[in-house]
């Protein structure tokens, strides 16, 4: 029997990778981590009998969270080893447990993966996060990282929406790299904004003149190039690299699409932010108190009725270093 075509859905993490390429793993069920600005006082000078002159160091901010458990299970009965699985020959020997163990924690791996993308989103787009329970309320505060207000300005109106008129969308990728520059004291490398609205953004003259979709000699045309994680390299832009990104998800209970990234909106961000993937420790019984570890897997053995549970936990939780790195405008 020929293998299986099994729609198997792997998660987009274009906004994890691009925003948060660091990793921590804390010995502790909290994390805490410091939120920090300023640095940029100039030298003044003094005369040689003049006394040096007295520099506060950098406001800060520390922030202590426990970050909400993932936690999701699924059931192997003696009814799912006698099912064939997608693919496999009913006559053929083997270990149907084994398979099916590997496929739902792969499955279960990949809801973690896409509620962190999902954090990463929210972090980039509105500067903070909102962790909700499977009933759509709140998990305590909203995580506010306290970027500047100016990191998200008001929405174009009128004439100036892309698309219209009186639109300038390269004056506007400069505006907003400009506010990267200016806060964040970092500078602006990329563009993210969904395939819609980069249909509207490439009909315009002047971005159809400067986009670069040449990447050596005259003969060699830059393809439209699949990243792996969810999102397209369109070419390069004013020194940005230009990125079309569609990543979708579903609230657990709903089969309503939802999009990571807003399709009225554009992000200018830096690839440099250094953003963290903290995750907390995670309780458990079976290895005997709290384990240190980003994803936790283990197998729970029920009897009457014989069933196998296979569960996958994290505690994980996204801080952008750099609050000003991300720059967001709706545009239309």
């Amino acid at each position: 029997m020929d293998e299986a075509v099994r729609i198997f859905r792997n998660p987009n993490n274009f906004l994890t990778a691009m925003g948060f390429p660091r990793l921590r793993v804390e010995a502790s069920t909290s994390i805490q981590f410091d939120v920090v600005k300023g640095g940029r006082t100039v030298g003044a000078y003094v005369g040689p009998t003049e006394e040096a002159i007295p520099i506060d160091r950098a406001a800060f901010n520390t922030k202590t969270l426990t970050p909400p458990l993932l936690a999701f299970s699924r059931s192997i009965t003696g009814k799912d080893l006698a099912d064939r699985t997608p693919g496999r020959n009913a006559f053929e020997s083997g270990d149907g447990a084994s398979e099916l163990r590997a496929q739902d924690y792969d499955d279960l791996l990949n809801i973690i993966s896409r509620a962190e993308e999902l954090q990463a989103s929210q972090a980039i787009v509105s500067g903070q996060i909102t962790l909700k329970d499977i009933k759509g309320q709140t998990i305590g505060s909203v995580i506010d990282f306290g970027a500047t207000a100016a990191m998200r300005p008001a929405a174009l109106t009128g004439t100036a929406r892309w698309g219209q008129s009186a639109s300038d969308p390269m004056g506007n990728l400069r505006d907003l790299a400009e506010l990267v520059s200016t806060h964040g004291d970092i500078v602006a490398d990329f563009v993210v904004m969904r395939t819609s609205l980069f249909n509207t953004f490439i009909a315009d003259t002047n971005v159809k003149a400067q986009l670069d979709t040449w990447r050596g000699p005259v003969t060699d045309q830059l393809a439209v190039r699949a990243m792996g994680i969810g999102a397209k390299y369109r070419g390069n832009i004013d020194g940005m690299e230009i990125y079309t990104y569609d990543g979708a998800y579903k609230i657990p209970g709903s089969n309503t699409l939802e999009y990571y990234v807003p399709a009225n909106k554009v992000i200018v961000g830096a690839s440099q932010s250094e953003g963290t993937r903290y995750y907390g420790q995670i309780m458990s019984a079976e290895a005997g108190g709290l384990v240190t570890t980003d994803r936790f897997l283990d197998t729970i053995i029920e009897q009457n009725p014989d069933s196998i549970i296979v569960r996958a936990q994290a505690a994980p939780l996204l801080v952008p270093k750099r609050v000003d790195a991300f720059a967001v405008r709706q545009v239309i």
